[in-house]
């Protein structure tokens, strides 16, 4: 992992702060997160479900559902697919697991998109996809959730997390 990723991981692995972020950027305040139910997945200590090593934090939310916050620096034009893989990846390898009621339990994904320019580029899968004639009905289109320190607005958010990305 890269020191940039290491820094990040470090500030968000605060239960506290992952759950500002997630409940005013993905969730929008409509689900408050309670940083208390919240747990750290250690893919050392948690590699049962195996989620793909390349995600940079998970967190698991009161067993309902997974959180993963991707962090970004640089524009990579297939995002939303590297994002709905990851999203992918974790709900396939829960049915390898001996889930107690066999459902599987969500992955929501946010990106943290950190770069000294806004983001301007793809955000949907049917951006990714070449324009033909192709059936739609045969690949949902998948929008990616995401917050960019140059243009989302970070007054909503705690005091720390204000300064943090006012810093960067």
């Amino acid at each position: 992992m890269n020191p940039y990723d290491f820094c990040l991981k470090e500030v968000f692995s605060n239960k506290q702060h992952f759950a500002d972020l997630f409940s005013t950027v993905y969730f929008k305040k409509r689900l408050l997160l309670d940083p208390d139910k919240l747990s750290l997945y250690d893919k050392e200590t948690h590699h049962d479900l195996g989620f793909r090593k390349e995600n940079d934090l998970l967190m698991f939310y009161d067993d309902q559902f997974f959180l993963h916050l991707e962090f970004q620096r640089k524009k990579d034009p297939y995002m939303p697919v590297r994002i709905l893989n990851y999203k992918y990846a974790g709900i396939h390898q829960q049915i390898k697991t001996d889930t107690k009621l066999h459902l599987l339990y969500p992955v929501y994904s946010l990106t943290l998109y950190m770069s000294k320019s806004k983001w301007e580029h793809r955000k949907t899968l049917y951006e990714c996809i070449h324009k033909s004639d192709w059936n739609k009905d045969e690949i949902p289109d998948y929008e990616m959730k995401m917050f960019d320190i140059n243009s989302d607005p970070i007054d909503f958010m705690c005091l720390y997390l204000q300064k943090f990305f006012r810093i960067i």
